[in-house]
């Protein structure tokens, strides 16, 4: 009895290890909460500072598309790519339409939403296409 709970004991530390490598950041928010999903991230609160991200996987070769869509009543907010060495190689901000861009190197790669005193909402859309 005692092997399979350590055998499940290990197994949630290992499962929550890997899924705390996915998303993250240094934030404050008040009122309100951020999510992160596939293919979005969305966020509602009172007041939203700092920042937070997102790793996904990308290709050599994928073609990733992005839109950042927020409603602001005070504040900034503006959102990044870095690729894997941790470069900034993409802007975001919600003044500009579809940002798009060719990866050259696979990897881990970090989506990353900033906000200074932001107060509303935001929504982050990317997608991933293929040859």
């Amino acid at each position: 009895m005692s092997r399979n709970i350590h055998m499940y004991i290990s197994f949630a530390l290992l499962v929550t290890i890997a899924l705390a490598g996915c998303t993250g950041g240094s934030y404050n928010i008040k009122n309100g909460q951020i999510k992160a999903l596939s293919d979005k991230m969305l966020g509602q609160y009172d007041s939203f500072s700092g920042s937070y991200y997102k790793s996904i996987r990308l290709e050599k070769g994928d073609y990733f598309s992005s839109k950042l869509t927020a409603v602001t009543k005070t504040g900034i907010i503006s959102a990044s790519v870095f690729d894997p060495a941790g470069d900034k190689i993409l802007d975001i901000d919600d003044k500009n339409a579809d940002r798009n861009m060719l990866v050259k190197n696979s990897g881990d790669y970090k989506i990353l939403v900033r906000a200074e005193e932001h107060s509303g909402s935001f929504l982050l859309e990317w997608s991933i296409s293929r040859d």
